[in-house]
């Protein structure tokens, strides 16, 4: 995996030591990259070692005679970088993702979409993505959940309807990005539509989408249709717990609140979020 310049190579702070070694970012350390980039995990290294590790993104790299680089290596780089959120490191990492090439790979712009939107950098995120030609749902989904972390429900749903448009089957992430972002943008006609469309494909049971949809429902006011879905989980997390919560709050129901909150403390533990709910 290593890769060497026909001159003397870039030299390469590794651990604070230099070396003639061009390894062109394949600073992994061992992290599931595209399980990392699906669930959100975070990386296992400490935050002082991935930015000793990222200093070397500013050295120059040499490209000729270069051998071929595998994308889940700069995924690995992309995933360190999440830690810091340093938006001048990660263009940095872009920069060498185009002199390999892999720039135009959906794997890698997935990574790339999301290290942009991490540090709120939208209009770059969007830009990976207009380039990619052959996009996958992976890609897709990382676009979608750009926009909704990053305040753009509109843009979200529009590119939902993109996405459909050009023949991919929404998946879970996208439903509950989807889904999120109609909750965000209390836009309660698509919220239906995408609830009619998660039960025409068989989501009915998933309860990570049903709990977008009590989101949703709640925020909007049809805090009766959230509380049927909101009992129908098999599995009632803080996240659902806490929607309902606020759907009640919200509208001025302040007794029902209440009374899922006392119920709430029999099984689950109540965060900032619940307490800051609560009328």
């Amino acid at each position: 995996m290593a890769h060497y310049s026909k001159r003397t190579g870039p030299v390469m702070l590794v651990d604070g030591a230099a070396t003639p070694t061009a390894r062109l970012l394949l600073l992994s350390l061992a992290v599931d990259v595209l399980g990392a980039l699906r669930s959100g995990a975070k990386a296992y290294s400490s935050r002082r070692s991935v930015t000793r590790r990222l200093t070397t993104v500013h050295c120059p790299v040499s490209t000729s005679a270069a051998p071929p680089v595998r994308p889940g290596s700069f995924l690995n780089l992309v995933i360190k970088f999440l830690l810091l959120r340093r938006d001048e490191v990660g263009r940095n990492i872009h920069k060498h993702v185009k002199k390999t090439g892999w720039e135009m790979d959906s794997f890698v712009g997935a990574g790339l979409i999301d290290m942009y939107a991490k540090c709120g950098c939208i209009n770059e995120s969007r830009q990976v993505f207009d380039k990619i030609a052959n996009r996958d749902v992976v890609l897709w989904n990382s676009m979608l959940a750009a926009y909704s972390q990053n305040g753009h429900p509109d843009e979200c749903l529009r590119l939902c309807g993109e996405m459909a448009l050009a023949g991919f089957r929404p998946t879970e992430a996208t439903l509950v990005t989807a889904t999120s972002a109609c909750a965000d943008a209390v836009a309660t006609v698509q919220g239906r539509e995408l609830h009619c469309y998660s039960y025409r494909h068989g989501f009915e049971s998933n309860d990570r989408v049903k709990t977008a949809l009590v989101d949703i429902y709640a925020k909007s006011g049809n805090v009766g249709i959230a509380r049927i879905l909101f009992e129908g989980l098999k599995e009632k997390r803080l996240v659902s717990w806490n929607a309902m919560i606020t759907g009640y709050a919200m509208h001025g129901h302040a007794y029902e609140a209440f009374s899922l909150f006392n119920r709430m403390r029999a099984k689950a533990q109540p965060d900032h979020i619940t307490f800051f709910i609560l009328p």
